[in-house]
């Protein structure tokens, strides 16, 4: 059975020299590229690609395929050992890749060059002129840091030395540039852009989807002796016979241009001759949303409705002859019906131009959504850009309608769609103006109204939430973030560190949209009068979103420094609820930060912020909103017998504790600064003051035991609270490797291989070990130029 597949050739150039060991991106430039590009091998459906690494020379590691287990195997094989020592030769990495696509289908070959652009050697230019000469874009992806990084040394420690100097390596753009542009290829810098849009598997169906695909197949082919030219001269006699006896007169009138939306293609009356459906012809009808549609002249003979149902159509042309009479005098809808009826029973291809005619039918007729449902199937076949175009521009006329223009998602859903027709029907003519007008008007506002859809969904679900509740919650997840994204950036695996500081990126930047509904409730708060002040809290809330938004976007890249603006997110955060914090939560965080400050665990509850000085600063917020908030909780408990009340007793004993604490807090910060012993007693009675306030403060009867159980659990020290949440870690984890231990043996097959075929597998193993060790061994003793560079 032969299985044929449409897709591209792709090969993949990846650098494995020295210098792509600097660790300027996380863990070093080449694991990262290797990481990336499993992301790519999911993209390629298809596609066959091939896996060349190159250093002083190339090595081919993986022919053109469609194994991607094989391809995965040389991708894993891919390090410093897997291509012959010596000075960077990005032109000899070209010019292999070349050596292995084949010729005959350069306009389908397309060559992937992911390195760090140092070409020691040379003569990469004139390797893409090259590649340019013959078809073949070559698509640069740059990977480092262009400001320079260390190269390590032989052994993995300290820097490489050349002439008693360290190596310094720096990521060339330019040479990149230029190699893009020679080969009519694109630059992208991998290591400067966000992995939600420049991973390579993005960069593949941004950039490398533009080259043609083509049909082929990896087994035997046959050919057949083409004979069709002793049918070809009776054909045509027999199909201009038919045409001058069809009932039905073919489309005329001249063409009408407007400076709107061309969405239709203007193929149609050629289609229309040729095969005598005669149901597209060139002509433009302005819509009232500016899509220009390539549709026949309506006739001024008005509708009368359908002359028969679609029952009683008959399949085929004949059909398609009532079909295009009843399109003609205006009557759409039974026209779709007729041409739907007509490709019942007919060849493949003549059923789908039927189709294409109903839709478009359906189009004229106002149907859009009907008219985007019928052609959608018929947009990723070969040859049919029309049909993309069609549902494009039913799609493009959706966006503009009365119901989009008060539902902005599905306005963003209906264009997003247009601009997918549009770029699909692009890519089978890219050099077509008119084509990519239609895609760029399509796609222009999309960023916009992303945004504008985004802010629609988060104020839907959290625009009802209390601004101390959404301060609370944005709190404790950006402190959760602080915790765990130092403990991802440690020595692990690349793709697991790669995976969890991906997944800690995408939840800063959901923690990042709490601030749109806090920015409403907060701005056009009542509480504020004056518009400076006003203009100033909205400015410190685009402040805090944005340093949550570069935070996410660094975490995302694996970048060191992305614990900058996470830090500088927690503190806005941690200021904004400071000041709408009631005092229930007030205390309750400093309660947290006084047993901290008494027990010292060794990792504090703020890394850059002191716990003791903390309890105190909390304290007296507590000290100034109790005596108003205390009044409301009265107020309240007088008009609703249900709410909570605070007796005078109670309220007394609070004030007199405040006092006490804040007293306390004085005399253990004043200690502190003169660096005088700990006074561990009074840390400890403010503790105990703290647990009696929230114990004191009212509070829902449902409450009350849950409140009891936090007290309990804050009153342990924090080194106890350690050890118990690091031995269960250990039980987890110990569970785990038992229940995958129990897996393997479940999966294991009940019968062994006789001893002699485990010997032959063992010898097999052993060989195989053998030659790539060998074959690495030669890689490190190439022999180089006296004074050589090795990176």
């Amino acid at each position: 059975v032969r299985v044929q597949e449409r897709g591209r050739n792709l090969l993949i150039a990846l650098d494995v020299s020295r210098s792509m060991l600097a660790a300027d991106v996380h863990p070093n430039r080449l694991e990262r590229a290797k990481a990336d590009l499993l992301d790519l091998l999911a993209e390629l459906r298809g596609d066959r690609a091939g896996l060349l690494v190159f250093r002083g020379r190339a090595n081919l590691l993986c022919p053109l395929t469609t194994d991607r287990a094989f391809l995965r195997q040389a991708l894993d094989g891919g390090s410093i050992d897997a291509a012959p020592r010596g000075e960077t030769d990005l032109a000899d990495a070209i010019q292999k890749s070349l050596d292995a696509l084949e010729s005959a289908y350069d306009q389908n070959n397309a060559i992937l060059l992911i390195t760090d652009g140092e070409d020691l050697a040379g003569r990469a230019l004139d390797a893409a002129k090259r590649a340019a000469a013959r078809g073949i874009p070559v698509f640069t992806v740059g990977i480092g840091d262009p400001r320079g990084a260390a190269v390590p040394g032989v052994d993995g420690t300290g820097t490489l030395q050349h002439q008693g100097a360290p190596v310094v390596t720096h990521m060339d753009e330019a040479t990149l540039a230029a190699i893009a542009r020679a080969s009519g290829g694109t630059y992208i810098p991998l290591a400067t852009s966000g992995t939600a849009s420049t991973t390579l598997g993005a960069i593949y169906r941004q950039h490398l989807t533009r080259v043609a695909a083509r049909e082929f197949e990896e087994q035997l082919e046959r050919r057949y002796i083409e004979r069709y030219q002793l049918f070809l001269v009776p054909a045509i006699l027999l199909l201009l016979g038919t045409a001058l006896l069809s009932r039905g007169r073919m489309a005329g009138g001249h063409t009408r241009r407007t400076n709107a939306l061309d969405a239709v293609p203007h193929g149609g009356r050629r289609a229309a001759l040729v095969l005598l459906l005669a149901s597209v012809a060139t002509g433009a009808v302005h819509a009232q949303t500016g899509v220009t549609t390539t549709l026949p002249p309506r006739p001024s003979v008005a509708p009368s409705g359908s002359e028969t149902n679609a029952s009683a159509v008959p399949p085929g042309r004949e059909g398609a002859r009532l079909a295009q009479r009843l399109y003609r005098r205006g009557d759409f809808a039974a026209a779709a019906a007729a041409y739907l009826a007509a490709a019942r029973g007919s060849e493949p291809a003549e059923a789908n131009r039927y189709r294409y005619n109903a839709a478009l039918s359906r189009y004229q007729g106002g149907d859009l959504a009907g008219a985007a449902e019928a052609v959608h199937p018929m947009t990723m076949l070969p040859g049919q850009a029309a049909a993309a175009e069609l549902y494009g521009a039913a799609r493009f006329r959706e966006a503009q309608g009365p119901d989009a223009a008060t539902n902005t998602a599905l306005r963003l859903n209906a264009l997003e769609q247009a601009g997918a027709g549009f770029q699909q029907a692009l890519r089978q003519a890219p050099a077509d103006a008119r084509r990519q007008r239609n895609l760029d008007r399509a796609v222009k506002n999309l960023p916009v109204l992303r945004e504008s859809a985004h802010i629609e969904h988060v104020l839907a679900e959290h625009g009802q939430t209390p601004p101390e509740s959404l301060l609370g919650r944005m709190l404790q997840e950006q402190r959760v973030l602080l915790r765990e994204a130092p403990v991802s950036f440690t020595n692990q695996p690349a793709d697991r560190m790669i995976r969890e500081l991906e997944s800690l990126g995408a939840r800063q930047l959901a923690n990042s949209d709490l601030w749109i509904p806090l920015k409403r409730a907060l701005v056009d708060s009542q509480a504020i009068t004056n518009e400076q002040e006003r203009a100033q809290v909205a400015e410190r809330i685009e402040q805090a979103r944005d340093a949550m938004k570069q935070g996410a976007r660094q975490l995302a890249d694996l970048d060191g420094e992305a614990m900058n603006p996470v830090v500088r997110a927690e503190q806005a955060a941690y200021g904004f609820w400071q000041a709408l914090a009631m005092p229930p939560g007030l205390v309750a965080e400093a309660i947290q930060a006084q047993t901290n400050a008494w027990a010292r665990p060794q990792t504090p509850r703020v890394p850059y912020r002191p716990d003791q000085a903390d309890a105190a600063q909390l304290t007296g917020l507590f000290e100034q909103r109790f005596g108003p908030w205390a009044d409301q909780v009265q107020q309240q408990a007088q008009a609703d017998t249900n709410a909570p009340s605070l007796s005078p007793g109670d309220r007394a004993e609070i004030e007199r504790l405040t006092g006490e604490t804040r007293e306390l807090h004085t005399r253990i910060l004043k200690a502190l600064q003169q660096g005088e012993a700990r006074p561990a007693d009074a840390q400890f009675q403010a503790l105990q003051n703290l647990l009696r306030i929230q114990e004191l403060l009212p509070k829902q009867e449902q409450q009350s035991q849950q409140q009891q159980q936090q007290q309990q659990q804050q009153q342990q020290p924090q080194e106890q609270q350690q050890q118990q949440q690091e031995q269960q870690q250990e039980q987890q984890q110990e569970q785990q490797r038992q229940e995958e231990q129990q897996d393997e043996q479940k999966q294991a097959p009940s019968g062994e291989p006789p001893p002699e075929v485990q010997e032959v597998l063992r010898r097999a193993l052993e060989r195989e070990k053998e030659h790539e060790e060998e074959k690495r061994r030669q890689m490190r003793d190439f022999p180089m130029a006296p004074g050589g560079r090795d990176w």
